[in-house]
């Protein structure tokens, strides 16, 4: 995220979170496998050195960054300012968990978020029903869970939240530039 935030220009606040210390503290060499880069576009491996077998992430990308110990059936960390996290990114975790636990895990993260934020799965994740005061639509292929700003709330629960098609169309502001990212991954 710090790497794309970087290369549009945007002044970000990236926070990575991991129930596992020893996670922790090797995301926090900012070094990457040949694997882990595989799918990154060329224009961004730039951004990256060689140092033995490794890719390093260049410093001022990586201080965009930081790391902290989290458990999704916790409280999610504050976001700067107190306003709420813009993007909640949580991918293929949630799968692990029964799905009771990981409905309540989704309602946490939702609840972190600033009214219009978006809270984005991972592809292997499974959600039959909105979180309280959010709604689900798709950005791209991608699902997604956006947090109702109050003037749309009042309206949102008057339709259904999944309506027979199976899509909701996504919010109206955010999800141009939104696309624009997520394109870029």
């Amino acid at each position: 995220m710090a790497l794309l935030a970087d290369a549009a220009r945007f002044d970000v606040d990236v926070l990575g979170t991991d129930v596992n210390p020893r996670a922790l503290e090797r995301a926090r060499t900012a070094r990457y496998a040949e694997w882990s880069t595989r799918q990154v576009p060329p224009a961004h491996m730039r951004r990256f050195a060689r140092v033995g077998g490794a890719l390093v992430l260049d410093a001022a990308v990586a201080r965009k960054v930081r790391f902290d110990r989290h458990n999704l059936l916790q409280t999610p960390p504050s976001a700067p300012g107190g306003g709420g996290w813009d993007v909640i990114l949580c991918r293929n975790v949630l799968i692990y968990f029964l799905r009771t636990v990981a409905a309540r895990a989704i309602q946490r993260l939702a609840g972190a978020l600033r009214p219009g934020g978006w809270l984005f799965l991972g592809a292997s994740e499974v959600i039959s029903k909105a979180p309280a005061g959010c709604a689900i639509g798709w950005v791209g292929s991608r699902v997604a869970i956006q947090r109702l700003p109050d003037s749309r709330l009042a309206a949102a629960r008057k339709r259904p939240r999944v309506p027979p098609s199976g899509r909701t169309p996504p919010g109206p502001k955010d999800e141009d530039a939104i696309e624009r990212a997520l394109a870029r991954l």
